[in-house]
């Protein structure tokens, strides 16, 4: 995220906008090809059209970061416990 954030700003005077996309799982063909993900009971993927209407509105409103409402909690925790987030989801996935 950081790279994404300095891209931005230097990018910004030529007229290049960076959005940084930072979805939770998402309900993808992808997502079904993952055991580990399969196994993540706890957790509902996002729907695809969710996350695009995320990012179609961040940019709308020249955001730098989306954090759809599936991944709110995610950022959160990234944020003031990252240790507490690792633990959990090494946990989830076994």
């Amino acid at each position: 995220m950081l790279w994404s954030h300095a891209l931005a700003r230097e990018l910004r005077a030529e007229g290049v906008r960076v959005t940084c996309v930072c979805p939770s799982a998402v309900a993808t063909p992808l997502l079904d090809d993952m055991p580990a993900a399969r196994g993540a009971k706890w957790a509902k993927p996002a729907d695809p059209a969710r996350i695009v209407d995320a990012v179609l509105k961040a940019q709308d409103h020249d955001r730098a970061w989306v954090f759809p409402r599936e991944a709110k909690a995610i950022q959160v925790l990234q944020r003031f416990t990252p240790r507490l987030l690792e633990r959990a989801t090494r946990l989830a996935l076994r």
